[in-house]
């Protein structure tokens, strides 16, 4: 069966959405180091994760392909 692995959301400032997540009782996870973070995770029970990616850190080819 086919199933979805994860989902993208593109945000515009990543920390005030991982606030407004959190508030909404999901837990959120920072890709890396949370001062340097352009992405956070957040896992669900069936192994599916959503992930938060913060539009305006993004690098410069990423941005490209996002704008598509």
């Amino acid at each position: 069966m086919k199933r979805i692995d994860h989902l993208i959301v593109r945000v515009e400032g990543l920390h005030n959405a991982v606030r407004e997540f959190i508030d909404a009782g999901f837990s959120v996870f920072y890709g890396t180091r949370k001062e340097k973070a352009y992405n956070a995770l957040i896992y669900l029970q069936d192994h599916s994760f959503i992930e938060l990616v913060d539009a305006n850190a993004f690098p410069a080819m990423m941005a490209t392909l996002a704008r598509w």
